[in-house]
């Protein structure tokens, strides 16, 4: 479902006028804002199948930082596995990457056995550091899930169970309005609740996963 028909079928509840695009009038301008904070919301939840790639790595040797291309600020990586060498690496934190590379030789290379995040670049990519600095080329295969980020297009297709995002603005537009809270309110955010755990137990099923979320 696009962007734009989410909308429509939040002001539908809202008993609302439908509108020919999430611009069109103030009214239709807040409720977009309030989808886009539910898009961030549901798809920070849980590591949705949908919203999961990877991304082919070309190390070469002698180089140790990494811009994971199509990424955002707030993707996860998931996994970091030497292709190559069919080895998984070990995340570690900023701080101990840090320590690997002041207790080692500086030029140190061998094959890469960590990898650690190092902020971002000048285009909003990922930086991923691998230690020990790689001494041959090889394919780093990163699994990343990737959230849609800020919607700006009515156009846009929202990747996963339309429900979650509709509940989930529903119930914010309510809260927004303040006349209406109350039991209305906390039927809604039950039922958003509800459809947003129903979501996640069907992907866990799908993928075999652990269930480990947050709400």
């Amino acid at each position: 479902m696009t962007f734009l028909q989410i909308v429509n079928k939040v002001l539908i509840r809202l008993r609302e006028d439908q509108v020919d695009s999430s611009a069109s009038d103030e009214y239709a301008t807040l409720i977009a804002d309030l989808l886009n904070e539910t898009i961030r919301e549901v798809q920070e939840a849980w590591h949705w199948n949908a919203l999961r790639t990877t991304i082919d790595l070309p190390v070469v040797a002698d180089t140790f930082r990494y811009s994971l291309i199509d990424t955002v600020y707030n993707s996860k990586i998931l996994s970091v596995i030497d292709d190559t060498n069919d080895i998984k690496l070990r995340q570690l934190s900023p701080n101990a990457m840090s320590e690997k590379f002041l207790t080692n030789d500086t030029n140190y290379t061998a094959q890469p056995l960590y990898w650690s995040l190092n902020g971002i670049d000048t285009n909003d990519n990922m930086l991923i550091d691998i230690w020990p600095i790689p001494d041959a080329a090889r394919t780093i295969l990163v699994d990343v899930k990737i959230p849609q980020g800020l919607v700006t297009v009515d156009s846009t297709e929202i990747i996963g169970s339309p429900m979650m995002y509709i509940l989930g603005t529903y119930a914010k537009a309510i809260q927004e309005r303040g006349e209406d809270m109350g039991d209305n309110l906390r039927y809604a955010e039950q039922r958003y609740q509800l459809a947003l755990s129903d979501a996640i137990a069907m992907d866990v099923a799908n993928s075999g996963d652990n269930l480990d979320w947050h709400y």
